[in-house]
């Protein structure tokens, strides 16, 4: 039964995550990407091309992965090497 209400809870928070994702119109950061990815793998989503919600979804995800893709990563090596 815990199992249960464990699996029960976490599916809303979830839910929760991804409502607040699209009212943003943003994904923030990776966990925000890996809500919708698993939302996006949920067979009761289902994606259609017709859908204002799916069109939502895909520009969300390619704006933020276009942003990652800008950004500049500066890495500090200290292990001595040049």
């Amino acid at each position: 039964m815990l199992k249960n209400q464990g699996e029960e809870t976490r599916k809303n928070r979830r839910q929760r995550e991804f409502e607040r994702i699209l009212n943003d119109k943003k994904i923030q950061n990776d966990f925000d990407l890996a809500v919708v990815m698993a939302k996006l793998q949920d067979p009761k989503f289902g994606l259609s091309a017709s859908s204002t919600q799916d069109n939502e979804v895909t520009s969300i995800v390619l704006e933020y992965n276009l942003k990652a893709a800008r950004r500049k990563l500066h890495v500090l090596s200290l292990d001595g090497g040049g």
